[in-house]
Order: C-alpha cells, then sequence, then structure tokens
C-alpha cells in the first residue's frame, strides 16, 4: 500500500490574507480535539476529479494544524472503472439497468482492496462511489461517507445495489460535500 503523496505545499498561514488571522485560529481550535488521532481518506483516483483537487490541499493544511491524515486510493481495471462510472452517473439521474455481473465486478475489487488498504485509522472517511464496498468491513472505528446529496443511500437501493452494501450505510457518519 502507498498513501498519496500530496504536491504544492501552501502553508496554513498563507491563508490569513485571504480569510483573515481570526479564522485560522478558530481553525486551531477547532483541530485540538483530533490531535492524537488518525483519519484515513479513500477515493478512487490521485488525480483529476473534484476529490483529488480538494485533498490535495485539505491534506496538507490538515498537517499544518497538527492532524494525521493518510490518502488512500483504491485500484480496479477497467472493468470496475467502468461500472463504477455507470454507478456515479446514475447517482446523478443517468439512465441505468444494473446487470448481476456488475454488482460481482464490484464486490471482486472491494474485496482486493479490502486485503490491500490498511482501514485502520480512528475514523476512515470514503469519498466517491467507488469504494463504498470498502464500508462493510468492520476494521474501522468510525466511518465517514463524503458525498454531494442526503438522498444517496436511498439512491442506492433504486439502483438495485445489494443489500450488505445498503445496510453497511447505517454505519456512516453522514458528510455533505
Amino acid at each position: 500500500m502507498t498513501a498519496v503523496q500530496t504536491a504544492n505545499r501552501i502553508p496554513l498561514d498563507d491563508y490569513a490574507g485571504v480569510v483573515g488571522l481570526g479564522e485560522i485560529e478558530e481553525l486551531r481550535i477547532l483541530a485540538r480535539p483530533l490531535l492524537g488521532r488518525h483519519v484515513e481518506m479513500v477515493n478512487s483516483t490521485a488525480v483529476g476529479g473534484g476529490v483529488a483537487e480538494i485533498l490535495n490541499r485539505i491534506i496538507p493544511l490538515a498537517e499544518d494544524l497538527g492532524l494525521s491524515f493518510r490518502w488512500d486510493v483504491i485500484t480496479g481495471g477497467q472493468d470496475f472503472f467502468a461500472v463504477t462510472k455507470a454507478f456515479h452517473n446514475a447517482l446523478h439521474g443517468a439512465p441505468y439497468h444494473p446487470r448481476p455481473r456488475d454488482f460481482e465486478i464490484f464486490r471482486e475489487y472491494q474485496h482486493r482492496n479490502l486485503h490491500r488498504l490498511p482501514l485502520d485509522a480512528e475514523f476512515v472517511v470514503i469519498h466517491d462511489p467507488q469504494p463504498l464496498g470498502l464500508i462493510d468491513d468492520r476494521r474501522q472505528k468510525s466511518l465517514g461517507l463524503a458525498m454531494p446529496h442526503r438522498s444517496f443511500p436511498s439512491q442506492l437501493l433504486r439502483l438495485g445495489f445489494p443489500i450488505f452494501l445498503c445496510g453497511a450505510l447505517r454505519r456512516l457518519h453522514l458528510f455533505l460535500a
């Protein structure tokens, strides 16, 4: 397993001219309860896409606050990413008719990633629909799902996602991204 290396580190204090010193100090105060705790971010790509761009900036800022963040990226073949792209598009309203093989492909790669990624941080945040199957694992103490809309779990059921995944969603803390 190789954690993603972030580039273009901009120190937190460099943002003071934009947001103000008071906001920077407030971030430091808000970060204190997380000091000494570990957070793992998991998504589907290290470059390109909104999540990768956000994590590339947030993780260095979190580290400037003294927080321990790790960013891991799942792996998958072209078949996996074709299936999950269809899931993603369907969640945004595109027509989709699930085939049983789609879910077999999805679960096969989730199983591989469960064995490859540590997923041992105190807080694990899942980004994107692609790594959703990782939440079925019981190693995490606290799970979070960053998603664009609160109706996401019901949309998964509508699309025919297996019950194992929909049931696991009940364990999540929901973050609107």
